[in-house]
């Protein structure tokens, strides 16, 4: 890919694929972070591990099966909430206390209670495209730049294998991945 400004990659990233194929896609996402869960998250009893997952917009990769997973081994669930001044926060994930934020994504509410980012084993990461060497290219409002600066737990980068590409555009304060996981492949850069 030839060089190309953030904003142009972007528009490139659009996704031409029908429902039914992300959702296979997303559920094969979904299996292969459950299969490499030990090694994400080390070999610590489950109820004191945490991990932070977004909850998506709707391009985003869909991990429900991976959240379900999570919660049947008692491993803590964090989930982004917005703040002001385009900085988040992680709280406790509860599917019956959920209410839609900024940019029309879903969020835990005020009453779930807020967890460190000291707390956070590892923080799965959307994006709109990714690399071969770990970089991500995001939304552009630099929410999780802020927050994963902040958090020092592995930093997993999940997308569909077309969204995985050589380059991406990446600037000296854009943190990489310690891993991407796509439907064909777990990318490891440690």
């Amino acid at each position: 890919m030839t060089e190309m400004s953030k904003a142009e990659a972007r528009k490139m990233a659009k996704t031409a694929l029908s429902a039914e194929e992300r959702a296979k896609i997303d559920w094969e996402i979904s299996q292969r972070l459950c299969a490499a869960a030990e090694e994400i998250l080390g070999a610590e009893p489950d109820e004191t591990r945490t991990v932070m997952v977004y909850l998506p917009m709707p391009e985003e990769v869909h991990l429900d099966g991976f959240m379900e997973e999570l919660v049947r081994r008692g491993i803590r669930v964090g989930a982004p909430r917005m703040l002001p001044g385009h900085k988040l926060e992680c709280r406790e994930y509860r599917e019956d206390h959920l209410e839609t934020g900024a940019w029309g994504i879903r969020e835990p509410d005020q009453t779930c209670p807020v967890i460190s980012p000291e707390e956070i084993q590892a923080v799965i990461v959307p994006g709109v495209a990714f690399d071969r060497s770990g970089n991500r290219l995001g939304h552009g409002a630099g929410y999780y730049d802020r927050f994963l600066a902040e958090c020092p737990g592995k930093r997993i980068g999940v997308c569909r294998s077309e969204m995985l590409w050589e380059t991406v555009p990446a600037d000296e304060h854009d943190l990489r991945m310690d891993r991407i996981v796509t439907e064909k492949e777990i990318l490891r850069f440690e």
